[in-house]
């Protein structure tokens, strides 16, 4: 998984600081089961095909204020509606052009919709996975990543972007 991993991450370093004008660098990367990140809410997106695979982007509100802001071109946003769609597209740009290079063009990964739930409500932890966090000036937020076909534990129930409202 070591490719996925690698190329998520360098998509996510590429992206965050480019919408949010702020640096973000790698804290650590772990391969270990461990307790879930502190966040409100979590986005994430599924990928399926030749290597299938859950981005998940664990976020405190100031970073989903950051990323709404940025993406409503610096205009007001609140937590009740654009600000999840928000994160939720920028979730959908950092997973496809991460399965754009995964795939070499040749069209073996597809994306499902990103979806945004409550924290409490998707489990992180599985037995293949990778936990990275990501440290920036103004605070912390995380990565995972959970390998193999969707399912489990973590499987969505059809939560939508923007449906928490």
């Amino acid at each position: 998984h070591r490719e996925v991993v690698e190329v998520t991450i360098a998509q996510t370093l590429l992206l965050y600081p480019r919408l949010v004008n702020e640096a973000v660098k790698v804290a650590s990367v772990s391969v270990f089961r461990a307790k879930p990140p502190e966040a409100e809410y979590v986005f994430f997106q599924d990928v399926i095909g030749r290597l299938p695979f859950r981005y998940i982007l664990y976020l405190p509100v100031s970073k989903m204020d950051a990323i709404g802001r940025a993406m409503a071109s610096g205009g007001a946003v609140s937590i009740e509606g654009m600000y999840l769609d928000a994160v939720c597209e920028f979730v959908n740009i950092v997973v496809g052009n991460a399965c754009a290079r995964l795939a070499g063009g040749a069209g073996e990964l597809h994306v499902r919709p990103p979806l945004v739930r409550k924290a409490s409500e998707v489990p992180a932890v599985a037995d293949d996975m990778a936990r990275v966090e990501l440290t920036t000036p103004t605070g912390d937020f995380e990565l995972v990543l959970l390998f193999g076909p969707p399912g489990g534990p973590a499987e969505p129930t059809g939560t939508e972007p923007g449906a928490l409202r």
